[in-house]
């Protein structure tokens, strides 16, 4: 019967540690830590060269020389493609014709110069020989030596040759301004189609490498159509997408912590460069630029980042894990012995932390349950 009570009681004393072990191990209390906060704004987003364009032809044609291939570098001025237009050809040669015939008929030496030349010089002679004749004749006739009529035949000769002479010098003159006007558009057109030639050779226009091409030989290329894209080498830079909650706490030059997909568990220092005021509707978010400080160790345009910015950092603040917080803001706190709920007054958070402005201290013993 002893025996019996002894083992009866043992196994309430087991069942009572039990319990008293279960509920210890349930339960669990820390303090708010005074601690440093920094205070981030998540964006994601790609890796992009800080310079970039699309290479485009000013004329319409088909592709004849590829002279690169993907990841190639290039200079300024470098040609990367050339074009032909057969019809383009042609009209530039009879342009250049046109050029050379009015510039050989300005010469002085030109047939329609030369053959008015003649005329205004014969024209010039007997004007000469009349207007000689007609003061021989006024002479005579002050001298009664001749009759009115002979006088004035001669005089009507005289006049004549004058106006044909006029009209010829005249004529001359207007014909050396046409045709120097008509060489001034020609040579023009000619300077004009020249560059247009010139236009066959795209080049580039700045230093760097080519990311893509989408053209291949015998393709036919237009001038609104892109060629390739190209862009700097080395100075790259990330693409970010923030969510337009966020906008207002964004400035220039704040810190950005930037990760790579590629390069896990890596941290890549970049700046705030720049951010534009215009609201992607489909994404509900704005685009903001970051230039690195720690350069990533390949560039590979398009790879894709993660970014936290900097928006505010406080130092030595009341701070509480996040994943504590109970609706209404409030805690569970221990107060002689039981668990009470405390509201809390909050200020800058982070993904895990929060900063406590009120309701608990740094004595205050806040109940952590398994598992939070």
């Amino acid at each position: 019967m002893k025996q019996t009570v002894k083992v009866s009681n043992i196994i309430v004393l087991c069942v009572l540690l039990t319990l008293i072990t279960g509920c210890k191990s349930n339960t669990e209390t820390i303090h708010p830590q005074t601690e440093s906060l920094t205070v981030a704004v998540y964006a994601s987003g790609s890796l992009f060269p800080q310079h970039e364009y699309r290479v485009f032809s000013n004329i319409d044609g088909y592709l004849t020389d590829a002279l690169l291939v993907e990841g190639d570098s290039i200079k300024i001025g470098q040609t990367l493609f050339r074009l032909a237009n057969h019809s383009r050809d042609a009209q530039q040669q009879a342009v250049a014709n046109i050029y050379k015939t009015t510039k050989e008929n300005l010469s002085e030496n030109s047939p329609v110069f030369m053959e008015l030349k003649y005329r205004t010089q014969t024209s010039k002679s007997k004007l000469a020989n009349d207007s000689l004749q007609w003061s021989r004749y006024k002479n005579l006739f002050a001298q009664n030596a001749i009759s009115k009529s002979e006088m004035e035949r001669i005089e009507l000769l005289y006049n004549s040759s004058r106006n044909d002479f006029n009209a010829l010098r005249e004529q001359y003159s207007k014909l050396k301004n046409s045709t120097f006007l008509e060489l001034q558009q020609a040579e023009s057109n000619y300077k004009v189609s020249s560059i247009q030639q010139g236009d066959e050779q795209v080049k580039s226009f700045l230093n760097g490498m080519v990311f893509e091409i989408y053209k291949q030989i015998g393709d036919a290329v237009k001038p609104n159509e892109a060629m390739a894209l190209v862009g700097d080498r080395n100075n790259f830079l990330a693409r970010l997408s923030v969510d337009e909650s966020d906008f207002e706490k964004l400035k220039i030059g704040q810190l950005a912590y930037i990760s790579l997909d590629a390069f896990p568990g890596k941290v890549y220092k970049a700046r705030v460069s720049k951010i534009y005021p215009k609201l992607n509707k489909v994404e509900q978010a704005f685009r903001v630029d970051a230039i690195f400080e720690d350069i990533p160790p390949v560039k590979i345009y398009g790879l894709n980042l993660e970014a936290n910015i900097v928006v505010n950092e406080f130092d030595k603040v009341l701070t509480i894990p996040k994943k504590l917080l109970l609706p209404g803001d409030t805690l569970l706190v221990m107060k002689e012995g039981k668990e009470t709920k405390v509201k809390i007054t909050r200020g800058a958070e982070d993904m895990e932390k929060v900063q406590v402005l009120s309701g608990v201290d740094a004595n205050t013993e806040i109940v952590v349950k398994k598992g939070k």
